[in-house]
């Protein structure tokens, strides 16, 4: 497992596709763990680019490769990253999201 994790409480107001690009992109090269807590308070269009952007990091795990493009750019992987999502749907007054 990886040495090193993140722990990263969702601010609603400011959390932007910008940002959690920049986030993963240092898991990926460190192969950090980065647990994201509470995504169900982010706007549906940045949740919509963020699925995009793990789709992405799922890829090139699954292809165990050492380099990848992500979000316009060549970056190294370290296949010990991880990416961990809670989602609270509950929460009253969050962003009412679907159970599937």
């Amino acid at each position: 497992p990886s040495e090193s994790s993140v722990l990263l409480p969702t601010v609603v107001r400011v959390w932007t596709s910008r940002l959690s690009a920049r986030f993963f992109s240092g898991l990926c090269q460190c192969g950090a763990w980065g647990c994201f807590d509470e995504f169900n308070r982010i706007d549906v269009s940045v949740l919509s680019v963020i699925s995009s952007q793990i789709k992405t990091i799922q890829n090139a795990l699954i292809m165990k490769l050492d380099r990848f493009q992500f979000e316009g750019t060549e970056i190294a992987m370290d296949g010990r990253m991880g990416i961990y999502i809670t989602m609270n749907p509950d929460m009253l007054g969050e962003l009412n999201c679907r159970r599937v």
